[in-house]
């Protein structure tokens, strides 16, 4: 189920909001490029648990605009207000994990517990910059200089998904690990992807314009978390690979960390049960 919520600055927010209402409710922050329709709903009721996942602005059906790391976890915050719903643990796949670090720190009163899947780092701390993917390529270099490149670039890969969908998949899969590719192109799961990517370019690549911008400005206040956190990664993940997962624990005391051999960047998917049997119930 999906809501279309009015916020106060008359912006819509779109929200989805899958399984059972009496579930334990998980906030998930997606990915870049992608969308809420990344995770399934099937597996929730037996699990118990309760999905809660907004599209960023300028995803789906959220109105298009400039954001930061803290005005999304202010949009969470409303959001679970209007939802009635109170303490949510928080996860965050790839990107995600730096939106659901940034309302781990800003509501840690609201925060039972913590789940980075694959995570990506905040692309704001200097001690992070070495690992950071963009940083190793002339053409992320290049687009930190001149913004307008990026904006090219993906409005060019909106006009792409637009114009043949199952083309840029099998463009994207040519250059994943093995593992990725048996998911990224399997019958069980390409629909879904493609229809995540469709949405997280909608707007002419808009959303993922302003999530780069967020994102390469990002910091985390690391004592200001809390609750405890699982990091999750796959030892074959070529976009975030095991070592930003062990900076990333490094910054989290107490932190577990739990690798899933085997696995590439898309292992959520393969796992999915398995991640939502962790949620406390």
């Amino acid at each position: 189920m999906y809501h279309l919520l009015r916020t106060p600055e008359q912006r819509t927010l779109e929200v989805k909001d899958a399984g059972p209402k009496e579930g334990r409710p998980l906030l998930l922050f997606h990915g870049f490029g992608g969308s809420a329709s990344a995770f399934p709903t099937e597996s929730l009721k037996g699990a118990g648990v309760r999905l809660i996942v907004l599209n960023r602005p300028g995803t789906g059906a959220s109105t298009p605009k400039p954001f930061s790391v803290a005005g999304i976890a202010a949009d969470a915050r409303w959001v679970l207000e209007q939802l009635l719903v109170d303490r949510v643990e928080v996860a965050g796949w790839a990107a995600g994990a730096v939106y659901a670090l940034g309302f781990a720190a800003a509501f840690p009163q609201l925060v039972t517990g913590i789940h980075l899947l694959a995570p990506a780092l905040p692309g704001g701390d200097p001690a992070a910059q070495a690992l950071l993917p963009g940083t190793r390529s002339v053409v992320g270099h290049l687009e930190r200089l001149l913004p307008a490149a990026g904006r090219w670039r993906f409005r060019s890969a909106a006009r792409a998904l637009a114009a043949d969908p199952d083309r840029v998949l099998r463009h994207r899969a040519a250059g994943m690990p093995e593992p990725d590719q048996r998911i990224a192109l399997s019958l069980e799961w390409r629909d879904l992807l493609l229809r995540s990517a469709s949405e997280g370019y909608s707007h002419q690549g808009a959303g993922v314009q302003a999530d780069r911008a967020a994102l390469d400005t990002a910091l985390i206040n690391w004592s200001a978390i809390k609750a405890p956190v699982r990091i999750w990664s796959g030892d074959a993940d070529n976009v975030w690979p095991p070592a930003t997962a062990a900076w990333l624990r490094d910054r989290l005391p107490g932190s577990a960390w739990h690798t899933v051999p085997g696995a590439g960047h898309l292992f959520y998917l393969s796992h999915w049960e398995q991640f939502l049997d962790t949620i406390p119930k």
